[in-house]
């Protein structure tokens, strides 16, 4: 018996990455309204996986926030649960929004909503999947802004320094109108 070589066996086991994303996105209720033409482009990540950034009010009203500023759209992005992970690194897809399955690097600005410590190397991670550089010294105006904000940035901004461009510190009802006017 003549057995499949390995590596075609991986390649029919692929996982379709943005076919997942618009499932998930279907099974969504009570979606924003997104206006893809306004003049400032966010790509809100959250550094953890779906069902725990969904879990977050404040990820949530900042999204939605952002979506009813007349001058700024806001797509979000998460890091890829396991196994999506896994093929995104085996097959050098980018990491990409769930709305309109946009890569990263499309955006003005890619904003990280930090809520837990330990998700600071998961801003690293998914800015390596995006292929942004992840030192800030590296980056040029070809390059998304990348700004931090939530509890981890307002507390110790610190050990995300030397990757983020700026942090967004305190309230977004504050802040936000701020930011995308800058």
């Amino acid at each position: 018996m003549r057995s499949r070589p390995l590596v075609a066996y991986y390649d029919s086991m692929a996982i379709d990455l943005r076919a997942k994303a618009r499932a998930r996105v279907a099974r969504e209720h009570g979606g924003v309204t997104i206006d893809r033409a306004a003049p400032v482009r966010l790509a809100l990540a959250f550094p953890n996986v779906y069902a725990v950034g969904m879990a977050s009010l404040g990820y949530q009203l900042v999204y939605e926030m952002i979506n009813t500023h007349p001058d700024a759209s806001c797509e979000r992005v998460f890091l890829p649960d396991p196994e999506d992970l896994a093929e995104h690194e085996r097959s050098g897809e980018q990491i990409f929004t769930l709305e309109s399955l946009s890569s990263l690097s499309e955006f003005d600005v890619v904003a990280f909503s930090v809520s837990f410590e330990l998700d600071y190397i998961n801003v690293l991670r998914i800015l390596r999947l995006a292929n942004i550089p992840i030192r800030r010294q590296d980056r040029d105006e070809t390059h998304p802004i990348i700004i931090a904000g939530g509890p981890c940035a307002t507390l110790n901004p610190e050990p995300l320094s030397d990757f983020v461009d700026a942090f967004a510190i305190g309230d977004g009802e504050d802040t936000i109108p701020r930011l995308i006017a800058a």
